[in-house]
């Protein structure tokens, strides 16, 4: 079964995640493990999840690969997220990754 075919049997017909049942099923990456998430405040943990889901969403079906395995808050809108393969990316609240 190809990855399209994965998302379609969930009834993602437009391709796009939207929740973390969505990215552990179709990808086996539980965001919800990330190092630092039981440590923000409940609106910084949904805002994370948020701004990773839209991530992978920028990405085809069959790259959406990325593991985030920690996560720091190091502003009022701005967290940094380390992937299992020693990289990282910062996430605004606006949307934008840098």
């Amino acid at each position: 079964m190809t990855i399209y075919e994965k998302y379609e049997e969930m009834g993602l017909m437009d391709y796009k995640l939207r929740t973390v049942t969505d990215v552990k099923a179709l990808h086996g990456t539980d965001i919800l493990a990330m190092k630092g998430l039981d440590e923000l405040s409940e609106e910084d943990k949904k805002l994370v999840v948020k701004l990773f889901i839209g991530y992978l969403n920028g990405y085809g079906c069959g790259n959406r690969q990325d593991v985030p395995i920690e996560v720091q808050k190091l502003s009022n809108d701005k967290f940094k997220i380390y992937y299992l393969d020693g990289m990282f990316s910062y996430f605004y609240s606006d949307g934008s990754i840098g």
